[in-house]
């Protein structure tokens, strides 16, 4: 037995730093195409002669959140002129000296890490890499990385190490020789199909037909890549079909924007293109803080401000705000507020946005002259909120994809249906965070229904 921990301890060790430097390495290669990627906006900035330190601040902190990454500008004596919200200068100084930064100064790239990966060691990797105009270094961009998917890894290795290292060591005692070597093979595709997905390859199966624990693994782990790829699959074609609904507007904006410059369109006509523009890139703003919101969501950032609020009151709000398309789409809309009954418990503004969003969804898949049915009432101690339209039936196929994240169900371009695809998600996120959950239904009969609940306090409305 002893031998066999001892033979785990060594593979797992050169499992888990092999792994630990091949996602370290890809982390270096992230890093650099990023700082290239800040380069050329730092000089494209430069070039236009409009560099707002405001506008900096925001960039690098979406590049924070979005690459798990902090990020400073430093000057040549190690002062800061600009970070990320979560850049801690004294931490990065223990890593990356003065020194360093000089020879960053000189064009040089300059790495530092740590010299062994440990679960719960001080790990870390800071990258410093010249940002240069017109050849003269001008800051020294430092990036400290975070490593939770190597951590997450690492641990996830961990435990398959183990289990597959106390089944060999059970087999051993039981079994003979030629048992022991289907073992081994066994063990070795298994390891290779975990080299193949940390390179991004979800086609490699498993083929290990056996009714034991290796066997459960490997259908585990077919199992498994299926579904990463068709998560994979659905990612990309979210990112395909968000790109095209975000270059839509934006090539709107540009032409109108091109034809106002060379006169092409004419100045009377000016304000009316203007306004065009303006709605576009509210459009687009509305798409790109969708897409941070959910991430914010998911991450935990969202702060929720819980207290007694009319479900009601809110209802009519959001019908208030979407009166005119309601009535340029003449919709037949049928309200029914329960009167009479208790108070929501919830964040007011958070469940304003999942009605609205519920409300817009309803809109935008109901016909001209469609019937929307809308309606709140109380059950079991709960307040219900439920809206039903008319329009394109869901079919049973795609039903369990409505709240995921990367699905946008529906994907003709037209202007009424662009956008970020996120708005479901975003409402059964913000539900999850009050503790409640969102449901949906969808047939020839019924129509489309979505129904959410919320607490209610002891407390009616007047």
């Amino acid at each position: 037995m002893l031998i066999i921990f001892l033979a785990f301890w060594v593979f797992n060790h050169y499992i888990v730093n092999e792994m630990a430097d091949y996602l370290i390495e890809k982390k270096e290669e992230d890093l650099i195409s990023q700082s290239q990627i800040v380069e050329r906006e730092y000089q494209k900035f430069l070039s236009d002669g409009v560099l707002r330190y405001e506008d900096l601040i925001s960039e690098l902190d979406a590049m924070e959140r979005f690459l798990n990454t902090k990020i400073g500008f430093s000057t040549r004596s190690g002062g800061l002129f600009a970070a990320s919200i979560n850049y801690s200068p004294e931490r990065t100084s223990k890593y990356f000296t003065v020194e360093d930064i000089a020879n960053v100064y000189e064009g040089n790239i300059v790495i530092k890490k740590s010299k062994n990966f440990t679960k719960d060691g001080d790990n870390f990797l800071v990258l410093g890499y010249p940002l240069s105009f017109y050849d003269k270094t001008h800051f020294a961009l430092i990036m400290d990385a975070s490593f939770p998917e190597i951590e997450a890894t690492v641990s996830k290795i961990n435990s398959i190490s183990l289990y597959a290292v106390l089944f060999v060591a059970l087999v051993i005692f039981l079994v003979n020789f030629y048992s022991i070597r289907r073992l081994s093979d066994g063990i070795n595709k298994i390891n290779k199909g975990i080299n193949e997905i940390t390179k991004g390859n979800y086609e490699e199966t498993i083929s290990l037909y056996k009714n034991d624990a290796l066997g459960d693994l490997a259908r585990s782990y077919n199992s498994m890549t299926k579904d990463l790829k068709k998560y994979e699959e659905m990612r990309k074609n979210f990112v395909s079909n968000l790109s095209h609904d975000m270059r839509t507007p934006l090539t709107s904006i540009t032409g109108f924007i091109q034809g106002i410059k060379d006169g092409t369109i004419k100045e009377e006509d000016r304000d009316k293109y203007l306004d065009i523009v303006l709605d576009e890139s509210k459009r687009l703003i509305k798409m790109t803080n969708d897409v941070l919101d959910l991430s914010n969501i998911q991450a935990g950032g969202m702060k929720f401000n819980m207290e007694p609020f009319d479900l009601n009151g809110t209802v009519l709000n959001v019908l208030e705000s979407l009166e005119q398309r309601i009535i340029e789409k003449e919709i037949d809309l049928q309200v029914s507020l329960q009167e009479g009954m208790f108070y929501a418990y919830g964040d007011e503004l958070k469940i304003q946005r999942v009605i609205y969003n519920l409300v817009d969804n309803a809109l935008k898949f109901s016909h001209s002259k469609g019937t929307i049915v809308l309606k709140t009432f109380t059950k079991n101690e709960l307040i219900f909120f439920e809206i039903v339209n008319f329009g394109e039936i869901i079919s049973l196929e795609e039903l369990p994809l409505v709240f995921n994240r990367f699905t946008k169900l529906d994907q003709s371009r037209g202007k009424e249906k662009m956008g970020s695809g996120l708005g479901l998600s975003i409402a059964k996120e913000i539900l999850k965070g009050h503790g409640q959950d969102i449901y949906v239904e969808s047939s020839q009969e019924t129509g489309v229904v979505f129904t959410f609940s919320l607490a209610q306090c002891k407390k009616r409305l007047k």
